[in-house]
């Protein structure tokens, strides 16, 4: 009965994806023809995904309120997505983002780099998607591998044959699900608890730490080379329509992390663990009647299965569209990566954590070459710049893990790219004019 709802919206979720097969639509943009509401839709169900939920509410249950910075991180990418960077993204006629530093600094080599650094770290997070799926199951009882892998094979179908097209009208499907099931949930289960969430939340400590400040800042910094969220871009319409459901999303975002802070203050509060799975899901049993706890279970599922189908395309987009390979060749690579991932489930690592880390591997590599690429007015940009600005910013981030606290922690690996990319530009300038001269003489 509990998971009766989320098995209809799956099999609904099916049958969108067969509609879609059947259209014909471009297979990783849908053609750019994507308005307002389905891209708000599936903005919305990529971000409320693990991470916001299940992740965020155990963040607030271990770290305190600073945990519920992660969630704020998200929102506030989304609103910074808005002001004038999504737009951007939409005049480039291109399909990814290593497509768009390929181009912008004439190098074929740094586009693989850039895909498979971004696959590599959409990997990091696909993993969390698996991780955060076994914690829930467990916390409902259902510890049978069967039921797990049911559920993840039939994302990975319906994302597999129906494209970006199904992905996008089964986000703004289980979008518009998480929303009202969740409001529900806050009005009917949380709201009566506020005066106890907020005397509890005063008792607490603010202990600043380096996890919760780079769980923060790396979603802000992440939103700018995310290849799932430059996909929605892409095919967004108009830049405009990309820029409106960038804010809509992000204010959205900013309401619903009332949720999950919420639910770790009273998990606090009444001394649970994770010993028995989720802690969101614990609160929530606690606090609803069977009915409302049923399509609950349901909203979690659909946050987390509509941001592992997004992280999903985007992986087999960049394998496939930076590689020259066949578009029919996206949907079996979309397949073997949903089978492998499964494989990451069984690391018992912190959902967050997994998250963070996949965040930290890409916004050190390539968020200052990708960002002047964006923004830079010169027709060709020289590639050594951004091969130093990769380099160093790796090296940054090795170097933070090891010596780096506080804020140093976060922007050490920003930093040290920073200082190669103006070192890599200058050699890049002065290798030019060599060249010129040269063939002067």
């Amino acid at each position: 009965m509990t998971l009766l709802p989320f098995i209809i919206v799956l099999f609904v979720s099916l049958y969108i994806s067969v509609w879609a097969s059947r259209q014909k639509a471009e297979y990783f943009l849908a053609g750019r023809s994507i308005g307002f509401l389905p891209l708000f839709g599936t903005f919305l169900g990529t971000q409320v995904g693990v991470g916001f939920v299940i992740g965020g509410t155990d963040a607030v249950w271990s770290q305190g309120i600073l945990g519920s910075l992660y969630g704020l991180g998200l929102a506030i990418g989304m609103i910074v997505l808005a002001c004038g960077y999504s737009s951007r993204l939409r005049k480039f006629h291109v399909k990814t983002l290593p497509n768009l530093l390929g181009n912008r600094y004439g190098c074929l080599r740094l586009r693989r780099f850039a895909s498979l650094t971004s696959v590599l770290s959409l990997s990091g997070i696909l993993v969390a998607q698996a991780v955060g799926l076994k914690r829930f199951l467990i916390a409902l009882g259902a510890e049978n591998q069967a039921f797990f892998l049911f559920s993840w094979a039939s994302v990975v179908f319906y994302t597999t044959f129906g494209g970006f097209l199904a992905v996008v009208w089964t986000d703004l499907l289980q979008a518009v699900g998480i929303i009202i099931i969740l409001c529900f949930a806050f009005f009917f289960s949380l709201l009566p608890q506020f005066p106890e969430i907020m005397t509890y939340a005063q008792s607490m400590t603010l202990d600043f730490s380096d996890h919760a400040f780079s769980a923060f800042i790396m979603p802000v910094l992440y939103i700018f080379i995310s290849e799932h969220m430059a996909q929605r871009s892409f095919a967004a319409k108009s830049p405009s329509v990309a820029s409106k459901a960038s804010l809509f999303t992000g204010i959205s975002l900013t309401i619903l992390s009332i949720i999950p802070f919420a639910c770790g203050i009273l998990g606090k509060s009444m001394h649970l663990t994770l010993d028995h799975g989720s802690i969101f899901m614990q609160v929530m049993q606690h606090l609803s009647s069977p009915a409302l706890f049923a399509f609950i279970t349901t909203a979690v599922l659909l946050a987390i299965i509509s941001t592992t189908s997004s992280i999903l395309l985007a992986i087999s987009s960049n394998a496939t569209q930076d590689t020259n390979m066949k578009p029919e060749t996206g949907r079996w690579i979309t397949l073997c990566v949903g089978i492998i991932a499964v494989l990451g489930s069984f690391f018992e690592y912190d959902i967050i954590t997994w998250i963070v880390l996949g965040y930290e591997l890409s916004v050190g590599a390539l968020l200052v070459p990708l960002l002047i690429a964006v923004y830079s007015k010169h027709e060709r940009l020289p590639q050594e710049a951004a091969w130093a600005a990769a380099a160093c910013g790796l090296l940054g981030v090795y170097v933070s893990h090891l010596v780096a606290t506080g804020l140093l922690f976060v922007f050490l690996p920003l930093i040290f790219s920073s200082l190669g990319y103006i070192g890599g530009w200058f050699y890049g300038k002065s290798k030019q004019m060599l060249a010129r001269e040269s063939v002067i003489d």
